[in-house]
């Protein structure tokens, strides 16, 4: 049975992907790597697991493709049938290290805190 997944995003900066991608704990390779399960195959520039990756499509976004039920990765594997969750964790990363890297190239300090275990505080502090 196909449990593959095409997920849509608006990520275009592959830097960013990357660093967020690493925030979240995961080991990233670049290159070019297909990936397949039961008929469906992708290629992708990107991959977390054998079994999910990263592929650019032609308007510059990248989409989450592959099979996470058949992930080796357990971290991958917990987002089985979890798409939007899925896709809104790797946003809010990739959008948290773009953030931080635009305000790090302006001359600002950038700290990260978690409060009420939900919301993400971003505080940044000019290196004067």
């Amino acid at each position: 049975m196909s449990h593959w997944v095409q997920v849509k995003t608006k990520m275009t900066d592959k830097s960013h992907l990357i660093a967020g991608l690493k925030k979240m704990g995961f080991s990233v390779k670049e290159g070019t790597f297909k990936v397949e399960a039961y008929g469906s195959r992708a290629e992708c520039e990107l991959v977390i697991d054998p079994a999910l990756g990263f592929s650019k499509q032609r308007d510059g976004t990248y989409a989450i493709v592959g099979d996470p039920y058949h992930a080796q990765d357990k971290k991958v594997r917990n987002y089985y049938n979890r798409n939007s969750e899925l896709q809104s964790d790797v946003m809010l990363s990739y959008v948290t290290c773009a953030v931080t890297d635009a305000l790090a190239s302006a001359g600002h300090y950038v700290s990260e805190t978690v409060e009420n275990s939900e919301e993400l505080v971003l505080t940044a502090n000019t290196n004067y």
